[in-house]
């Protein structure tokens, strides 16, 4: 963080002992990832999420799965699993475990 704050701040240096400057990040309008992914383990469970940005996918070991439209749905209140879901639904569905099992693999 030293770096970053310090290039922040107006002072030109990319290295501060073992801090490196990641403000071309904060800075710079590009995609990084297509996807986030998370992932949690308890006593209980084990549970993955994957999104894309528009849609997130949580799956856990048990095999419960939950998708949620995060355009019109933000707060992931509404399932779609369980409903019939539209073709672009179905896409992102089927993009979203295709790379969770990758990711997991």
């Amino acid at each position: 963080l030293f770096a970053t704050i310090a290039s922040l701040s107006g002072i030109n240096v990319d290295v501060i002992y073992d801090s490196k400057s990641f403000t071309s990040l904060l800075k710079d309008n590009i995609d990084i990832r297509k996807f986030q992914y998370s992932e949690m383990s308890n006593e209980i469970d084990e549970i993955w999420t994957i999104s894309n940005g528009s849609y997130k996918l949580i799956e856990n070991e048990k095999g419960n799965i939950e998708l949620f439209d995060l355009l019109i749905d933000p707060y992931e209140e509404h399932n779609l699993i369980g409903k019939t879901l539209n073709s672009n639904e179905i896409d992102a569905k089927q993009e979203l475990e295709n790379e969770l099992l990758k990711i997991r693999n």
